[in-house]
């Protein structure tokens, strides 16, 4: 740390510590509006008439809070309202837009590292000469058969419902 051009805390509090240690660098920095503004973001009770959901909580040290966070998970697990993000939501959830990360997180790494394995064996240069008849037209109007096939799915759609 004595070679360091700048040290930077987050708070004053972690900043004295590292004073009281004697551990220096040859300057410090003070990051503000660092962390949560607890003037600003007052504390709040949830609300009693509606579930809540959380998409995402991230707390990993134990100064900033791993403990309260695991054991309001454990609430929250209990309420079944914190397994939304992976995969379990409650009953009567909806999100046009949501996908769970754990079913997903798989095929994300699956590409991955099939695609790590063709690279390294070179097989690029193989999997690019295939040709599948008909694939090429088809990529080559894509957006007129995206723009054209809405029309006729909500059409086929409307009619089986009629029935």
């Amino acid at each position: 740390m004595k070679k360091a051009e700048c040290i930077f805390f987050q708070n004053r509090e972690n900043r004295q510590i590292f004073r009281d240690f004697g551990i220096k660098g040859k300057s410090e920095c003070l990051v503000n509006g660092s962390g949560v503004d607890l003037i600003r973001h007052t504390f709040e009770p949830y609300p009693t008439d509606e579930k809540c959901q959380f998409l995402f909580v991230g707390r990993v040290m134990k100064e900033r809070g791993i403990t309260e966070f695991l054991e309001a998970a454990k609430k929250l697990h209990n309420e079944n309202l914190f397994t939304t993000y992976l995969g379990f939501p409650q009953k009567g959830f909806f999100s046009a837009d949501y996908f769970s990360l754990l079913p997903w997180f798989f095929l994300f790494l699956t590409g991955f590292y099939l695609y790590q394995l063709v690279q390294k064996n070179h097989m690029m240069e193989k999997l690019f000469s295939w040709r599948v008849p008909g694939f090429d037209v088809i990529g080559r109007h894509s957006l007129l058969i995206y723009l054209l096939h809405q029309p006729a799915v909500f059409g086929i759609s409307w009619l089986l419902f009629q029935i």
